[in-house]
């Protein structure tokens, strides 16, 4: 059976999503092919093993759907190479939940620039990280989705 007919079915349920697992496979799948060894090593095997709950959070507040070229969220790399990242997202399902966030930030560029934007792990555990509101209108069976703000949370990888 093809992914995509998997995930045709899966979408038509709203408990399929998590049953089979399709949030985290995305983190992993992104990982693999693009993750630094180091991010590899420290995150890989706790996520396929199910030790570390993921979810990816694009869509901001004040952006007209899902655009992501008008991604206002910033990630400045600092003097030690670390990341520092800011700015609010929403409708992040599983983020009241998750021990990792894939974030969606602008590392270079201003809206709606195609360049300059990239994908950060953001641990919710991180100084700064702060859930702020489970969006109850569009909770789904199954999936929390959440608004949360990150100001700003230093140490991502």
């Amino acid at each position: 059976m093809q992914y995509a007919q998997v995930a045709e079915a899966e979408g038509a349920s709203d408990h399929g999503p998590a049953a089979l697992g399709s949030s985290p496979l995305l983190d992993v799948t992104m990982l693999q092919r693009h993750g630094s060894a180091r991010v590899r090593d420290l995150y890989l095997k706790q996520m396929t093993a199910g030790e570390l709950r993921t979810c990816y959070a694009m869509t901001e507040p004040d952006v007209p759907g899902t655009d992501p070229l008008m991604t206002r969220t910033q990630a400045i790399q600092e003097t030690d190479g670390s990341w520092t990242v800011s700015g609010r997202k929403w409708f992040t399902s599983q983020a009241a939940d998750a021990d990792l966030v894939t974030v969606l930030a602008r590392t270079a560029g201003a809206p709606p620039d195609r360049e300059g934007l990239s994908l950060l792990l953001v641990p919710t555990d991180s100084t700064g990280f702060r859930v702020v509101r489970e969006n109850a209108r569009v909770r789904r069976a199954g999936s929390r989705r959440s608004s949360w703000t990150v100001s700003p949370c230093p140490q991502t990888t």
